[in-house]
């Protein structure tokens, strides 16, 4: 990483709000990288990353017009565990690698990544601090259930296979309660940005 620069990893289990944390820092003007939407990249249609996948999963996987199936790709790895892991050390270090070069083209002086997995990774240990988003369990239930149209065992195991949340708690540098409404969510960030001197997107005030 380039000196002078502030790397902040913008982390959360799933359904506790993350992108509503990073839409309103992209409105600030900040710079945000998307960890999933690298990942998405890294599936695309005729990439390495997809071979890979298929090798492990088998052709199953595919849509008819060659593109990853999703939805049963997800019904495999959220049922079985070792699955899951076959996934994550398959793409994890391709999708690691193209959010280093992102950063790398990066002017910006300040940048956040979001990723789920920031910890589970270890892509938090080449960051400069950790924004965990957090949210009740029941918000997540109901967040989870609403947003991708699934039930509560569903919602249940797909929470399950994250880490858990005290955890990455325990680990973190800046906790960011949202159990409350997106205009208090909005409140908090705006006093982090001011309070660790990010008024301005793109500068900082610290040494």
């Amino acid at each position: 990483m380039k000196p002078n620069r502030r790397i902040i990893g913008i982390t959360g289990n799933i359904a506790t709000g993350k992108s509503a944390v990073t839409a309103h820092l992209r409105a600030r003007g900040f710079r945000v990288i998307d960890a999933d939407q690298v990942a998405r990249e890294a599936v695309r249609a005729g990439s390495r990353g997809l071979r890979e996948v298929v090798k492990r999963f088998g052709g199953e996987i595919l849509l008819e017009n060659g593109e990853l199936n999703r939805s049963r790709l997800g019904e495999i790895v959220f049922n079985d565990p070792q699955a899951l892991k076959q996934l994550n050390d398959t793409l994890h270090p391709l999708i690691l690698a193209s959010i280093d070069e992102k950063i790398k083209q990066c002017r910006e002086t300040v940048i956040f990544v979001d990723g789920a997995l920031l910890f589970e990774t270890g892509y938090h240990r080449r960051v400069d601090e950790i924004w965990l988003v957090t949210a009740s369990r029941t918000h997540q239930l109901q967040r989870l259930q609403s947003r991708d149209g699934l039930d509560a065992d569903q919602a249940k195991k797909r929470m399950a296979s994250q880490m858990d949340q005290r955890e990455k708690t325990g680990r973190s540098q800046v906790i960011i309660d949202n159990d409350g409404t997106l205009e208090e969510l909005h409140e908090k960030i705006d006093k982090l940005i001011s309070g660790l001197g990010l008024d301005k997107a793109g500068s900082s005030t610290y040494n």
